[in-house]
Parts: C-alpha cells; structure tokens; sequence
C-alpha cells in the first residue's frame, strides 16, 4: 500500500497524511557539496537561498526542539518549473551533503517511479516497501500558483517543509500505526487525515464539538494559572471524549484509533512549524502571529485540533517530544490523559 500526508494547499496528499515575507534567514549555513560533473540544471538565486534557510531551519529545530538522534534514511526532492533537485542526506547532516540535479522536462520523478507535473504541492510519501520521500516544490512555483501569506511566502514556506519534513521522521512510528489500522479496519488506501472530517463534518454537533474543543485547548495553552489550565484542558478532553463515544460507535467505533494517531502526526507538524515561526532564530514573529498564520490557519480538523492538543499538552507536561518526535509509544490523547493526572 502507498500512502501519502496531506499537503497545506490541500491537493492530494504521506500515509494519505497533511492543506503562508519576512526576510529572516536563518544565520546557520550548511556547506553542500555538489557532485561532480557540474549539475544538469540549477534553481534561481532566490528559490536556491529559501531551500538553504528551509534546510538550516530544519537541522535548528532538529537540534533544539526534537532532538531526533536517528533521523532515518530518505531522500528530499525540491523542484521549480524545469529542475528537480534531490538528496539523501540533506536533512540527516549539515557537512558535505550530496545534492543530484536534472531537468525534469515538464514531469517530476520520485523515487518509486511515481511522478507528477511541477504544481503547487509538499507532501512525505511512505510506499509498501518501506521507502519514504519528502517532495516540495520552491517558492517560484508558489508564487505562480497564486499562494500568498500576510507574514510573507517564503517565511510561510519554512514551517510547512518542517511539518512535512517531520513526517518523514515519523513514517516508521506513527506512520506504521496508521498502515496497520487501516489493514486492520479495511479502510481504503486513499483514506488519510481528513477522511474523519469528511465523514462527520455534516454532523452539525460534532462540527460545533470540535470547533469548541480546539477554543478550550487554545484557553488551556494560553491559561495564567496552571488549575486554569488544567481545568480548560480537562473540559476539551471530556468533550473529546463525549464526542467519540455519542458518535464513534459500532461500525464507526474503528475511527477512534486512527483519528488519535492522525491527530498526533498532524498536530505535533504543526507545533513545530509554529515553534519555528515565533521563535528568535526562526521566523521572529510573535506567538499570537506564529498562531494565526500558520498553527490555526485553514479549515482541517487534524490540524486545528491537532495543533491545539499540542499547545495545551506543551503548557501542562515536560518532555512530551521523546514520544511525538521519537519513538512513538503514545499518542497525543495519551500524553494529554497522562498530564492531566499529574502536576507540572
């Protein structure tokens, strides 16, 4: 089975997983080591600067905010109009990283033979044979797609490639969960993270429940107190609860699991972009802009709800990240559940 996350613009999506200038760049430059004879092709000035702050950017979180020791094997493919770029350790080392380049001619090619035209897209794909790639297309094609951001594209970009990226990491923890749910349950290969969402969005009181748990969560992260905190997160997690057990039942009962860990992987993309973006060395933009152009942007409840559990999980607990950004052994309602029986 092949699956895929959702992408921001909301075109088709890793493991079927997740759809924004200040001109910052990030101070830490990597050296690239280019392989030799010289490159069949090459990206503007402008796109090549943005993958270098997008790839910086990545190896700063990495180092202090995820911590991820074992990064994996898998390559990253950028590409513009003509040129794709790939490498299989950008995102694993910072020195004398290996970069191949070639025209494309109008069809980018990944590497397990799939292939697409150079459009507006940023996915992670995870295949059967346990191959996983991440694919993003450089700001000139953003630009022409029409996409803007009130904080700037190219700012925008960066956590979006983090997110992405961050799946990647997480396709043989969390990722191996959803395969197995979904061989389990016999859901569609095309069911990823919105299919919960598409399910029950017409359900107009479990529309209203998660509108109203996202708003409680987002209290608890924002609470001055540590009871109020903790009394808002409980409320969301009780609604939480109410709602899957009123109408994730019998049949329906299989989506619990898998919106849990949908949830997780949707929502710990998005805190990290949004650490990036308010913090001094990253986007530089203050908590509540980080939150509106990018933590809360957009209609996907696994990314609303997902990014609030994670704000209001990071108020209340210490050490989280070994598990979103590791190895996997709880999800994000477990590690909520498990704050909220013990004091920070």
């Amino acid at each position: 089975m092949q699956n895929v996350v959702k992408t921001f613009l909301c075109l088709p999506a890793f493991l079927a997983i997740g759809c924004a200038t200040v001109n910052n760049v990030a101070k830490a430059e990597h050296a690239v080591t280019q392989t030799k004879p010289a490159p069949a092709c090459q990206f503007s000035a402008e796109d090549s600067a943005w993958v270098k702050r997008a790839i910086s950017a990545w190896h700063d979180v990495n180092r202090t905010i995820t911590q991820v020791a074992d990064v994996g094997v898998f390559d990253v493919i950028f590409f513009d109009a003509k040129c794709q770029r790939m490498s299989s350790d950008a995102l694993q080392k910072t020195d004398n990283v290996i970069w191949t380049s070639e025209l494309h001619n109008g069809t980018v090619q990944f590497p397990n033979g799939d292939e697409m035209p150079p459009i507006v897209n940023s996915f992670t794909m995870s295949t059967a044979e346990g191959q996983t790639f991440f694919v993003m297309s450089v700001p000139s094609i953003w630009r022409d797609g029409g996409v803007t951001s009130p904080i700037g594209l190219e700012t925008f970009m960066v956590p979006v490639m983090l997110h992405e990226a961050m799946h990647a990491i997480q396709s043989p923890t969390y990722g191996k969960q959803i395969d197995a749910l979904i061989k389990k349950h016999n859901l569609p290969d095309s069911f990823n993270d919105d299919s919960v969402q598409a399910i029950f969005e017409d359900n107009k009181a479990f529309s209203a429940s998660v509108l109203a748990e996202v708003d409680l969560l987002m209290q608890a992260a924002q609470a001055t107190t540590d009871s109020d905190a903790r009394r808002l997160a409980r409320q969301a997690r009780d609604m939480l609860k109410n709602r899957y057990q009123t109408w994730m039942i019998g049949d329906a009962e299989k989506y619990r699991a898998i919106d849990d860990v949908w949830l997780t992987m949707e929502g710990s993309g998005q805190w990290l972009g949004y650490s990036w973006l308010s913090s001094a060395n990253g986007g530089r933009l203050t908590k509540a802009e980080a939150i509106d152009a990018f933590g809360l942007r957009g209609k996907w409840w696994s990314q609303k709800l997902g990014f609030a559990l994670f704000m209001a999980l990071d108020r209340l607990a210490d050490n989280w990240q070994a598990d979103a950004f590791g190895n996997g052994n709880r999800t994000v309602l477990a590690l909520l559940d498990d704050a909220l029986l013990e004091e920070k």
